[in-house]
């Protein structure tokens, strides 16, 4: 409910802080000044979902889980609006994102391997083997890169994430 509110008033609350992306006709062709904030509504509901997480008190052990993939979407989130505001090279900032998410994982590397992958319409398990401390940050790598390419579409990413 909170971030369908702050959607209808995103322009207003980029306007009245001055955090806007301009079109500059080359890498961002979007007509008018479009608001920042579109990354962090997404971050939104992940941390109040967390935060309700460490209100209900969960001892199963997913709130270590909860909060790391937390500080892994805070830190792309603001890599992304730097990337917005200060136009970083796509070069530095596919390094950034590496070393964001290889940092994390590497830091909890129990809770971003994964030992097997398992399809709805395939009886077996695949077993990663040697790959699973790889699966997981390049997939997720792939996927940041692909919603950044989605994100120079003026709203086309919010309305897919709501």
């Amino acid at each position: 409910m909170v971030q369908i509110l702050l959607l209808y008033n995103i322009k207003k609350l980029s306007n009245f802080l001055g955090i806007y992306d301009l079109p500059d006709n080359k890498r961002k062709k979007h007509s008018l000044p479009t608001p920042l904030f579109g990354g962090f509504l997404i971050l939104l509901p992940i941390t109040l979902f967390i935060i309700n997480s460490e209100v209900l008190e969960i001892n199963d052990g997913s709130l270590r889980y909860y909060f790391s993939f937390l500080i892994l979407i805070i830190l792309v989130s603001i890599l992304g609006f730097l990337d917005d505001k200060l136009n970083i090279n796509n070069k530095k900032r596919i390094i950034l994102l590496i070393s964001i998410v290889l940092g994390i994982t590497l830091l909890s590397p129990s809770i971003f391997v994964m030992e097997k992958i398992k399809f709805s319409f395939y009886e077996n398990d695949i077993n990663t083997y040697y790959l699973k401390m790889f699966l997981f940050p390049v997939g997720f790598i792939l996927l940041s890169t692909i919603l950044n390419l989605i994100d120079g579409e003026n709203g086309i990413l919010l309305t897919f994430f709501l």
